[in-house]
């Protein structure tokens, strides 16, 4: 506990835990409370940030190189359809493992060039997943996020089918794991 100054009118030696100032009226308790979430939050960031690693240099795959003599092979025997076939192939696989390296190495120099900002975009993409995470919705029963939404078609052809003993009457969601509507 310690004697601060009010934030509001500047009272002098008002508790920091005290709900309100004796004076103003101001929530000194609640002020400093979103005040520490706040300091939390704020140190949270940081450490997420000093967390995020500095990314590798992609490595190009010459996994694609085991096909190149099969194709010869074929071609120098005269294997005729399977020729073509495996050139045709071997081009592919080429295209498709120097695609994914060139996106690769797009995303590593991006990220070389501003560290910074790459760290800050890192740190976003973690902050919206835990709040997405924090905010699915959830089984009232169960707990589970494995949950579909009752579609407007669905309660109307179960009403039509059991009637107002329908148990899809004023649901919205069901759980796919234990069944249970809400």
């Amino acid at each position: 506990m310690a004697l601060i100054k009010c934030p509001e009118c500047g009272r002098e030696n008002v508790s920091d835990t005290a709900e309100s100032c004796p004076e103003c009226g101001y929530g000194i308790k609640a002020h400093f409370d979103i005040e520490r979430t706040r300091e939390l939050n704020k140190k949270i960031h940081e450490q997420r940030l000093n967390n995020v690693a500095m990314p590798e240099k992609p490595k190009y795959d010459y996994s694609f190189l085991f096909l190149i003599p099969i194709g010869l092979c074929g071609f120098v025997f005269g294997a005729g359809f399977g020729v073509v076939l495996t050139a045709i192939f071997t081009i592919v696989a080429i295209a498709a493992i120097t695609s994914n390296y060139n996106r690769a190495e797009e995303k590593y120099n991006k990220a070389m060039e501003d560290f910074k900002k790459f760290k800050k975009e890192e740190v976003y993409k973690q902050e919206m997943k835990e709040i997405e995470e924090k905010y699915k919705p959830k089984c009232p029963k169960c707990n589970s996020t494995k949950i579909k939404t009752i579609s407007t078609l669905n309660r109307a052809t179960s009403v039509a089918i059991a009637g107002l003993a329908s148990s899809k009457i004023g649901k919205q969601y069901e759980c796919e794991t234990c069944k249970h509507k809400w």
